[in-house]
């Protein structure tokens, strides 16, 4: 939540914002600034972090309490220039790490899409061919998905292979594989155990979503 302090002040501004000691306390007198934090020594310089719009997500701020120096016009554009440095490289990252999200993510569970679990489930069979590990490959189909669809409409339906994603989730391990390989069919590749194990994990898996009790809304249930 955006409070009144120095940083929220420069958010607001949308710019640069450089005061002293004495325009600090008036600012908090008029109740512009109401948070004390950070209390400033002597001056303050901070600017506004914005994305591709325009609109700040964050400051980079100074608080100068070296009483043998000020903050001059150079240091405040000095300072923007770096702001708006720092806000590209944000955004490039953000936009790299959205771009590697939609190349390996299924939009509508959040798990792995085929493409990219095929990739990993390589990568960690090579592995296991190498060092000599054991691993179990599982296949699962949502029975009578159809039905849910032609029932009660493709959006419970989406909703439901949300649902068993999240399921799956919880049940299996942070080493273990899960992907969504096609409509209603996901893929698990379960890591090092042995053959009891990964039928433990598998009957796991049965269970907890044939006793999953899902709504469609509070009236409408979902077998």
């Amino acid at each position: 939540p955006v409070g009144k302090g120095l940083t929220e002040y420069v958010l607001h501004q949308g710019k640069a914002v450089h005061v002293n000691l004495e325009e600090f306390n008036e600012l908090c007198d008029a109740g512009i600034i109401e948070l004390r934090y950070g209390n400033i020594k002597q001056e303050w310089l901070g600017a506004p972090l914005t994305d591709a719009k325009g609109k700040a997500f964050g400051a980079i701020a100074l608080n100068l309490i070296h009483e043998d120096y000020s903050i001059g016009q150079m240091d405040i554009e000095v300072l923007s220039i770096i702001a708006s440095q720092i806000s590209m490289a944000i955004v490039r990252k953000n936009m790299e790490e959205e771009l590697k999200r939609q190349a390996t993510t299924d939009e509508l569970t959040g798990i792995m899409n085929r493409r990219y679990f095929l990739t990993r489930a390589e990568e960690e069979l090579k592995r296991i061919q190498r060092y000599a590990g054991s691993c179990a490959m599982m296949i699962m189909d949502v029975d009578n998905f159809k039905q849910v669809n032609d029932t009660y409409g493709h959006a419970a339906g989406d909703a439901v292979l949300k649902r068993v994603a999240a399921i799956c989730a919880t049940v299996l391990r942070d080493t273990d594989l899960l992907g969504r390989i096609g409509g209603e069919e996901f893929a698990v590749l379960i890591m090092e155990g042995s053959a009891e194990a990964y039928m433990q994990v598998a009957e796991r898996l049965r269970q907890s979503i044939t006793t999953d009790q899902f709504f469609v809304d509070p009236d409408v249930h979902v077998p």
